[in-house]
């Protein structure tokens, strides 16, 4: 299947309220779409993973004769690189469930328990792009760029796919979960992360 080609252009204004409508058309074979953003939304939020980083990081500049655009994202990405070295350990802990997840099956709590497989799949896509230095996509592009840019094996891959998507038992579930959580702990290691700091967060 052959994805469209779609591409946005976006007007940065100093304004909330937008004072032109958006624009959607297509012109040969490809889509496009064409509204304002608010330079303050986008330059205001410096959370590693916001729609925002992945905007200012991964956008062309179209029109800028004064730099002023260009230096203020290069100045937003060093801001970005230092608490990126912060939130690439806090997501790794967080991809730890599979004591929390073994728990809750035990219990006969099936909603919980796919919850927490939900939100370590979530913990583990944005540990991973941190981890090769890349802004997280917005939700609804994660799986796409996890995939399209290789940053896990596809062995990795399948596991994840499993979890999310198959109807095979919790309990397979949760040890797959865990053979993925221990390859985390091998990437942070290889980092050079303190190898006993790292295995606290082993807890099956």
């Amino acid at each position: 299947m052959t994805m469209r080609q779609t591409i946005d252009i976006r007007l940065l204004v100093n304004k909330s309220q937008k004072l032109n409508p958006m624009k959607q058309f297509t012109k040969n074979g490809i889509e496009v779409e064409i509204d304002e953003m608010n330079w303050q939304w986008l330059t205001g939020n410096l959370a590693v993973d916001s729609d925002q980083r992945w905007i200012r990081e991964k956008s062309i500049i179209l029109y800028d004769p004064q730099k002023q655009i260009a230096e203020k994202f290069l100045q937003l990405a060093a801001l970005m690189k230092t608490e990126t070295q912060i939130q690439l350990w806090q997501y790794f802990k967080d991809a730890f469930y599979s004591n929390e997840i073994e728990k809750c099956f035990k219990r006969y709590d099936l909603e919980t328990t796919n919850l927490y497989f939900y939100k370590a799949v979530d913990s583990i896509f944005k540990f991973i792009f941190l981890y090769h230095n890349q802004p997280v996509p917005p939700f609804k592009w994660r799986w796409h760029f996890l995939t399209k840019n290789k940053l896990l094996s596809s062995q990795t891959i399948k596991q994840l796919q499993e979890i999310i998507l198959s109807s095979k038992p919790a309990e397979f579930k949760q040890q797959t979960l865990a053979s993925i959580e221990k390859y985390l702990q091998k990437l942070m290691i290889e980092r050079r992360y303190n190898p006993e700091m790292v295995r606290e967060h082993w807890r099956v």
